[in-house]
């Protein structure tokens, strides 16, 4: 998408890291709590940024954003749940078609 969180035009990055004004941004409770005045705010976010995100979770995100699963603790888990009334894992629906045991069992009435 973009190289840096700032070049993307719906990202609150440019309110919360730049001080770029932006009138639809309400700050987040947790945003306030990262200083006491707009500029320590604005470097503790950034300070957010300063490590990247392994392969393995850019995987697994992408993995859950498609499947429509939620990512996070299992209590978490187990909130939204309840909350949706749905699953928010992955169901095991009917096995893996292509492997051998499925093909032969799949045959045998």
């Amino acid at each position: 998408m973009v190289r840096l969180p700032g070049e993307y035009a719906w990202s609150s990055y440019r309110h919360n890291a730049m001080g770029i004004h932006i009138a639809l941004i309400n700050e987040h409770e947790n945003y306030l709590k990262l200083g006491d005045t707009e500029s320590s705010r604005l470097v503790n976010y950034r300070s957010l940024f300063d490590s990247e995100i392994t392969k393995n979770s850019v995987d697994e995100i992408r993995k859950c954003s498609n499947k429509e699963w939620i990512i996070g603790s299992e209590k978490f888990k187990r909130q939204i749940e309840s909350a949706k009334g749905r699953k928010v894992n992955d169901i095991n629906w009917g096995g893996d078609r292509k492997s051998k045991q499925f093909k032969s069992s799949a045959l045998t009435p």
